[in-house]
């Protein structure tokens, strides 16, 4: 068991800034296994998210809450989506061959596509989370969590890695999952979503794992493969899609 343990301290240790490893060290390795576990990081983003919501809105106007809600899960998680989502704009935005997108993504520093990328996103997300009735908004968060990082960390199920792995922010390669993990990641977040929207959030699902083949064509094409970075926009982009289709979804049924 304490590999495992190892591995779900190292995941949330990934994707949250909780300080786990005050109460274990993950080796580094176990840095490179996290993908399985990030539908439960995803757990521990979604309940932070809705915990604060519902705190927020006992004592604050409906959209300001909202603002604020959306506010502390980006520091709860370090921005690390949202970084990898506007360096992915960046890349592919401004680059016209392999090596100058993954450049430019290196860079950390933000250019106009980055900005824009991440003012519409924050608009988009905004928007989805105030059209939905306020008794549902904690089950949107808590879903669009699990569901967004499940999508994205199955990016290297389909893609190699398109850099060194020295040259990696993280140092480490992030190791494919397996069948049976994938499976189990699966029955998660479809469990997740019937849980809190019953087959509309099955529905949703699929919609918004429509958005994998589409980045995974794109990525091949024009870098042959995925960075940590394009793990971040699918994970961002896959949880918006997610909060669209349900609220498209829950308007019309």
């Amino acid at each position: 068991m304490k590999p495992i343990l190892q591995n779900l301290i190292a995941a949330i240790n990934f994707f949250t800034r909780l300080p786990m490893y005050r109460l274990m060290m993950p080796p580094k390795e176990c840095y490179s296994r996290v993908l399985p576990y990030a539908v439960i990081a995803g757990w521990v983003v979604g309940l932070f998210g809705a915990a604060c919501w519902i705190a927020f809105a006992k004592a604050l106007p409906f959209h300001f809450a909202i603002i604020l809600t959306m506010a502390v899960m980006v520091l709860f998680t370090g921005a690390l989506h949202e970084d990898g989502f506007a360096d992915f704009a960046d890349g592919f935005g401004g680059g016209l061959n392999k090596e100058r997108i993954l450049a430019i993504m290196k860079d950390s520093h933000i250019g106009t596509y980055g900005v824009i990328s991440l003012i519409l996103l924050f608009i988009v997300r905004f928007g989805a989370l105030t059209s939905i009735s306020s008794d549902k908004v904690a089950a949107l968060l808590i879903s669009g969590a699990v569901v967004g990082r499940f999508i994205g960390v199955l990016l290297p199920n389909f893609l190699p890695y398109a850099r060194t792995i020295k040259a990696s922010k993280i140092q480490v390669g992030l190791t494919p999952m397996t069948t049976l993990q994938i499976v189990l990641s699966l029955a998660v977040a479809t469990s997740t979503g019937y849980l809190f929207f019953g087959w509309m959030g099955l529905f949703a699902l699929a919609l918004a794992a429509c958005i994998l083949p589409v980045g995974v064509i794109y990525m091949k094409r024009k870098i042959g493969g995925y960075t940590g970075d394009c793990c971040g926009m699918m994970i961002t982009t896959a949880e918006i899609a997610w909060y669209v289709a349900v609220v498209i979804l829950d308007a019309r049924f």
